[in-house]
């Protein structure tokens, strides 16, 4: 089985510059990309990422 995943310049963009934001403690980002999932006709599927949600800096957890 096939899968593919497809993902616009727009919305790589918007990733890859909210990733390489810098934080004030966190050794790197996180943020979560949605999409949408659906059978292709030669026994595949194909997943459309739609959307991003960046994890806002106040929900890192600090250090001890």
């Amino acid at each position: 089985m096939r899968v593919n995943v497809k993902i616009s310049g727009k919305l790589y963009g918007e990733v890859v510059q909210d990733l390489a934001r810098p934080h004030p403690f966190a050794g790197e980002r996180v943020g979560f990309v949605l999409g949408r999932a659906t059978d292709l006709a030669e026994n595949g599927h194909l997943i459309l990422l739609t959307r991003y949600y960046s994890i806002p800096d106040d929900h890192y957890l600090g250090t001890c």
